[in-house]
């Protein structure tokens, strides 16, 4: 067999793969009014994000073989189709935080956030989402944890 024969069978596939991503967003938050527990804050805001995807095979992956009479573009178990695509969203959301407790026995705090997104994709259309929390801080520094390597990293040494 020949050095190129072999230089042709034996190379390596590159394929090239494309993948960029465009976002915009604006956002205002600030208090809006104090209530007896609190200040009532709000966030309000805009996103639009624009993806697109490019893959490109090889052509070694794209050709056509016929190998013991089989005819198809698999070597080797490799198989290459070109692919792209590209999703666009749009976003409006708002956000109000609002104490609704304070500073009384076994209740240092307790507020709520609540929030609602309107999501419009070109793909699937419009999609509507909201949040409800409530937070409670039983005692001054006596808070719920959902990370205990948090609470491990920052507690008094």
């Amino acid at each position: 067999m020949s050095a190129s024969c072999i230089a042709y069978v034996s190379r390596v596939p590159r394929n090239k793969t494309t993948n960029d991503q465009r976002v915009v967003e604006a956002n205002l938050q600030g208090g809006l009014f104090t209530l007896p527990a609190g200040e009532v804050r709000a966030a309000v805001g805009a996103a639009y994000r624009e993806q697109n995807y490019d893959f490109s095979p090889d052509n070694l992956l794209i050709s056509t073989f016929t190998l013991n009479g089989v005819t198809g573009p698999e070597l080797a178990g490799n198989s290459g189709t070109p692919l792209s695509g590209s999703d666009t969203v749009s976003e409006l959301y708002a956000e109000v935080l609002i104490p609704l407790l304070a500073d009384l026995p076994f209740i240092r705090q307790l507020e709520t956030n609540l929030g609602y997104r309107v999501s419009d994709y070109d793909t699937i259309g419009q999609v509507a989402s909201y949040k409800a929390d409530l937070s409670w801080e039983a005692i001054d520094g006596l808070e719920p944890d959902r990370d205990p390597e948090v609470a491990q990293g920052s507690a008094a040494q």
